[in-house]
């Protein structure tokens, strides 16, 4: 098994995928390349394995976030979209899809290089961690404990008041939604416990995080929780 990190770019501009895909290999990156997002989902779905892939936005047919969806109906894979679009209102409905990153083109080779390496990094993390949920009597998510590997471990507890105080400003549902995000739940794992469905998670995602004025997701815990490394 090779040592170097496989990037897999997702570019309808030609062009532009062959000069990333020369400078990510200069640099020691197994690079694959595909210039639509039913390119990229054929090669995913016949095995093509990246640690990460770069997603442009703006494509013919099929979209990044459309072509997002459809790669995490295959399987978990860190993206980061690399677009021309610089608005925060893009980059908020791509952090909030749950892309890793969101870098505005034109860009720094090395600050996307680094960008690469911590993300895949922590990827591998996860990939290797275990965790609890703490319920109160009544059954209700209380807290959460995540172990990467050996020695980092991450425990989130919510705190009774800013719960009392967000239920006064987030609707039900936005609240259940909002709380499970707060704990570091992905939007699938929040619809699959919720059973609501992908779409409509990420669509109340999108809401609580405009009446917050947040980007982030995890900016989300202040709200919800007090924290605990």
């Amino acid at each position: 098994m090779s040592d170097k990190h496989h990037v897999m770019v997702v570019d309808d501009d030609a062009i532009l995928t062959k000069s990333i895909e020369h400078m990510l290999s200069q640099r020691g990156f197994i690079v694959s390349t595909a210039n639509s997002g039913n390119e990229a989902l054929t090669l995913l779905k016949g095995g093509l394995d990246p640690d990460i892939i770069l997603l442009d936005v703006n494509m013919p047919n099929m979209d990044g976030y459309q072509t997002f969806e459809a790669i995490e109906r295959i399987k978990f894979f860190p993206i980061i979209f690399v677009t021309g679009q610089d608005d925060s209102e893009s980059e908020l409905k791509g952090l909030t899809m749950g892309a890793v990153d969101f870098v505005t083109k034109p860009f720094m080779i090395d600050i996307l290089v680094a960008r690469i390496n911590i993300h895949i990094g922590k990827a591998r993390q996860l990939s290797e961690y275990s965790e609890s949920v703490v319920r109160n009597q009544t059954g209700e998510l209380t807290g959460r404990t995540i172990s990467y590997g050996e020695t980092d471990t991450l425990t989130v507890t919510l705190d009774q008041s800013k719960l009392d105080g967000m239920k006064e400003i987030l609707t039900e549902s936005e609240y259940r939604i909002g709380k499970r995000i707060a704990l570091g739940y992905t939007n699938k794992e929040i619809a699959e416990e919720l059973n609501y469905s992908y779409g409509y998670v990420k669509k109340v995602a999108y809401r609580i995080f405009e009446k917050l004025k947040i980007k982030k997701r995890t900016e989300l815990r202040e709200f919800f929780t007090y924290q605990k490394d």
